[in-house]
């Protein structure tokens, strides 16, 4: 309680994976790797990335802990990866974990009081203004 989450101002997209879905996609790859068709690329990757602050905003709306975020300046380690938007999932699999229900087994597993569901759509909208109250 009371601390911060300290995030950079980090606009980029990020692509999170429960583990469970990592490995059932890469079970799914390998008991299927005959039926795979040639030249096509496939991928594990969610279809909805998330930035850095979103993220931050995401899991302070969650949990009912005092938490405030803290921005630091944005860094240029490395150039974001794009994606090709045309990759489809092997053999029709998909991710089954979503990124809220991640999170929340995660706050669970270290006994983190959590809010029981909470509104993307808000939580994105109050990131929009935090956008526009930095700039």
């Amino acid at each position: 309680d009371g601390q911060d989450l300290k995030v950079k101002n980090d606009l980029n997209e990020h692509y999170l994976l429960h583990q469970d879905d990592f490995v059932s996609g890469l079970q799914n790859i390998i008991r299927n790797y005959n039926d795979l068709k040639p030249n096509l690329t496939y991928t594990l990757f969610p279809k909805d990335p998330i930035t850095e602050i979103e993220l931050a905003h995401f899991m302070k709306d969650l949990t009912e802990l005092d938490v405030e975020i803290d921005y630091a300046e944005d860094y240029k380690d490395s150039e974001p990866i794009e994606l090709d938007t045309e990759t489809i999932y092997p053999n029709s699999w998909q991710p089954h974990k979503d990124l809220e229900q991640g999170i929340q087994e995660m706050f669970e597993h270290y006994d983190i009081p959590t809010h029981q569901g909470i509104d993307r759509e808000l939580a994105n909208e109050e990131f929009k203004a935090t956008q526009e109250s930095m700039a």
